[in-house]
This record gives C-alpha cells, structure tokens and sequence, in this order.
C-alpha cells in the first residue's frame, strides 16, 4: 500500500510537471523567399516564361498558407517590393494585401534602405503575428558597402528584428532574427563567406547601438543564401566550398538544414538547397526536430509544382518550431 507521503510527493510532482507544461510556448518560424513579391521577373526564366502579377487570389492563398497550413508565427520573407517609403518606413501593397486576410492580429516590418547603396526594388521583410510575438525593435543591419569578386557583399541590406513573447507567463521570451538575403549565384561562395563573417562578427555591437542589451540572445541567422554546400559533382566531390558553415558551427550556430531537404527551390533538376537556418546554441535545446521541416506541394508532380509556382514561389518555406518557458 502506497503511504500519504508517497501520495503527497507524487502529486507534488505531477503539479509541478503540469504546470511546466503549461507556461511553455511554442513559436513557429519560416524563411521564404515568396519571388519578386510587387516587381517584374517572375516566372520561368529556365522555360523562358513569364508569370503575370500576382491578384487578390494569390494573396489569399499566400495567408492561406502561411496562417492555416504552416500554422506560422513568423516568416523571414526575400524579394519584397517596396512601394512607398516615408519617415523612414517602408510599405508594400502586396503585403498589405496578404495582411488583410491574415487577420487584424498580424502585420509586417519591411526594410528601409538607402537606394543609393542597395537594390531598393526588393528587400527583406518579417510578416508576424502580434496575438504570438510582439516586435520589440526591428533595424537595418549596417553593414560595409563593398565588393568580393564581382558581387557586392550586401545587395540587400540584412534585416534584424528583436521579438518577445506576448504570454506574460513566459520567462525566457525573447530573441533575435537576422533575415538574410545574400548574393545571387551559388559560385559566389567567398562573397557569402565574407557576408556571414560581417554579421556574426558585429551583429552584438549592432544591437548594442540600437538599444538591445548585448548579452547571449536567443538568435537565428536565416534566409536564402543563394549558397548550396551540399551539391557535388559527378565523381562526388563538392563543386562549392562549406567554410561559411564550418565557420558558423565554430562559432556556435547549427544549421537545421541538411542535405536531406533535396531542394528549397525550383531549379532545373530541384537540386538546390540554398534556403538555410542556422540557430544558435543557446537555443537549440528549445527545439526538439533535429532539423527543420521544408513545405512541398502535396502530390509532388511536375503539374503540382509548376502549379505551386504559379501561385506561390519558387521557393519553398522552410521552418522551424522553438519552445519559450
């Protein structure tokens, strides 16, 4: 027979678990570069056809699928047109647009840049919703303006959002996103290097300058990298280098997608992994997947994905889920 005291301590415990269990969050965070969102270029350049602007019926579909299929909290959006910009914010009516069927809990911080120094017809944005998060503080990453090679190191300017948990309950609620869209061609792999050196090397003093304490956040560097570590030539040795991830495991951060994703996007033979998140090791053990989860369309037929981009992207979005206690 079980004695009070053994009783006692066991409910003790169930309590406690219980009540663990409950002040736990989960948050769910995409990257997605959604193609040429507001700007001419979208289409088949590997078929030479062009797709027509995108209409309300896409956008529903977007919300559709970033709120009801992906359940997301969070998405790192590339390649976002940006229609006006005034007092130092920028707007897009195409996200506008997707925000109106989101739902009036959700919004959007898309980048202001100097168009002196980056392409200002497309930038990086985070589409959030503030029922989840709360965006503390969200800035344009300074970053030096120079070349590698033939490619500016920053085309588009590094996007870093600072949110925190809207669930009082929640202790450890914040952390940071670094939204990244690097340069265009995978055989630029010095040029990303460089980049992500930049970044993980003055991304504390960044947030220092904007009012963001410098202790060891919470962080994720994601986005399209336009940098493929995974793909080899036909006797199997790597065509291009993987020092930016080695760099960035030395450096703390573990890279939740491997070489198992195929492809994020639709090249010719679906063989290019170029969408990544790395995450940093005091966040790690929030996540439970040892790697992140890649959205494809349902049948995965020639049809379907042709269908998909039509509709949606050439890439696809990939994404993660953390634990906030």
């Amino acid at each position: 027979m079980i004695s009070p005291k053994a009783i006692l301590i066991l409910f003790v415990f169930i309590s406690i678990n219980a009540l663990s269990f409950s002040q736990k969050q989960t948050i769910r965070i995409a990257t997605w570069n959604i193609e040429h969102m507001g700007s001419t270029g979208r289409g088949f350049p590997e078929l030479k056809r062009k797709l027509p602007a995108r209409t309300n019926k896409h956008f529903k579909k977007i919300a559709a699928l970033i709120k009801d299929t992906l359940l997301l909290n969070i998405v790192a959006i590339q390649e976002v047109s940006i229609t006006t910009s005034e007092n130092n914010k920028s707007h897009s009516k195409e996200l506008d647009a997707i925000i109106k069927r989101l739902g009036s809990t959700w919004t959007y911080y898309l980048a202001s840049v100097d168009k002196t120094k980056y392409d200002a017809e497309m930038q990086n944005a985070f589409i959030y919703n503030t029922a989840n998060v709360q965006l503390i503080s969200a800035f344009e990453m300074s970053v030096p303006d120079f070349k590698v090679g033939k490619k500016a190191v920053f085309d588009r300017v590094p996007l870093v959002a600072y949110f925190k948990s809207t669930d009082p309950k929640i202790k450890n609620e914040d952390f940071i996103l670094v939204n990244l869209h690097l340069a265009s061609g995978k055989d630029n792999d010095e040029n990303h290097l460089a980049a992500m050196v930049i970044i993980e090397q003055n991304l504390n003093n960044c947030l220092k300058k904007n009012g963001i304490s410098t202790r060891e956040y919470d962080r994720i560097i994601l986005g399209d990298f336009n940098d493929d570590p995974f793909q080899k030539n036909a006797d199997g040795n790597p065509i291009y280098i993987s020092t930016l991830y080695d760099y960035m495991a030395l450096k703390g951060y573990k890279d939740y997608v491997d070489e198992s994703f195929k492809s994020t996007r639709m090249s010719n033979n679906f063989n290019s992994i170029i969408d990544h998140i790395l995450v940093y090791k005091n966040l790690q053990n929030n996540i439970d997947h040892s790697k992140a989860s890649i959205y494809l369309p349902p049948n995965k037929s020639e049809k379907d994905f042709f269908k998909w981009r039509s509709n949606y992207s050439d890439h696809f979005p990939v994404y993660i889920e953390i634990g906030l206690n």
